[in-house]
């Protein structure tokens, strides 16, 4: 999909993302040197909820 052309990405005002792989949901912790890495690189991701 490209996000400049695609009706669906105007539709969900992703047409400043970049292309690539996007996780919705991450249901499991996020190993310590990931968080660290992502955190090094303003990548916020939320906590796991319990269900």
């Amino acid at each position: 999909m490209d996000p400049k052309t695609s009706w669906a990405s105007k539709w969900l005002h992703l047409a400043k993302n970049v292309p690539g792989a996007y996780a919705m949901v991450i249901n499991d912790d996020i190993p310590g040197a990931v968080q660290d890495m992502l955190e090094d690189r303003g990548i916020r991701v939320p906590h796991a909820h319990a269900s």
